[in-house]
């Protein structure tokens, strides 16, 4: 199956009914100081990823 995918901008896919702040990201304090445990970030993710494809190559 082709397909194309195209870049859209924000402006032409149109506003969203819903408020949303540039820089969203959520604080885990609380979380954390409650006992639980964060997921890994997407550097663990990929550093992981590398790791076994490079054993993967063996």
């Amino acid at each position: 199956m082709d397909m194309k995918v195209n870049r859209v901008s924000t402006a032409e896919y149109g506003l969203s009914k819903a408020a949303r702040l540039f820089n969203s990201r959520v604080d885990k304090s609380k979380m954390i100081k409650a006992g639980f445990r964060t997921l890994p970030d997407w550097n663990d993710a990929f550093r992981r990823y590398i790791d076994e494809a490079r054993l993967g190559k063996g």
